[in-house]
């Protein structure tokens, strides 16, 4: 009984010094963007392929994100979707519902995730568009119309539920083996 414990508390005490989970992360190193605008809209259609680290069996993807706005206001009036797919159909899917800038760069925020792997990226996902051509600090204003853009994006899930921490998890582990075993759990014996 003794050499049962010993072991589970030298297995709590390895599982303690193991890094916790990643926060999954959706890389697409090279895309094109094609940009239209017509009658005062503007949309930029974005499509490449996608790796997920980080984020269980997904591993090869295909995104397709899909910007539209009004061209006189567009950060006001921006709306996006973001769909990743493999060869089965849809595993991710959101409605942007922040569109922040920087020099050559769109951040995407999407929240209201579905498909079978939205619970992966916690409550919302965070996409950066990095314009490889120079498109300047407003890149929505920088587009132009029948333009192809390079990009490369970075795709971050937020709020991502934590796993129990390691040290807590041997503390767990421990006192399930002590219940299992009956060790401390208090059998005393009547006296007749």
């Amino acid at each position: 009984m003794k050499a049962l414990l010993a072991a589970a508390t030298l297995v709590g005490a390895g599982l303690a010094g193991l890094p916790a989970a990643a926060v999954p992360v959706i890389d697409i190193p090279s895309a094109q963007a094609v940009f239209v605008a017509q009658g005062g809209a503007g949309d930029l259609l974005f499509e490449g392929d996608a790796i997920a680290e980080g984020a269980g069996p997904l591993g090869n993807l295909r995104a397709i994100f899909a910007l539209s706005f009004d061209l006189a206001s567009p950060y006001d009036t921006a709306r996006a979707t973001l769909d990743l797919s493999d060869g089965n159909g849809l595993v991710l899917g959101g409605l942007a519902f922040s569109i922040g800038r920087g020099e050559d760069l769109l951040a995407l925020t999407f929240d209201d995730l579905d498909g079978p792997a939205a619970s992966i990226f916690g409550t919302a996902l965070t996409f950066e568009l990095f314009f490889l051509d120079p498109v300047g600090e407003d890149p929505l204003g920088g587009l132009v119309d029948g333009t192809t853009y390079d990009l490369a994006a970075l795709g971050v899930g937020q709020d991502v539920p934590a796993p129990i921490p390691l040290p807590g998890s041997g503390v767990l582990l421990l006192a399930a083996l002590a219940m299992a075993t009956g060790v401390g759990v208090g059998r005393r014996s009547r006296a007749a």
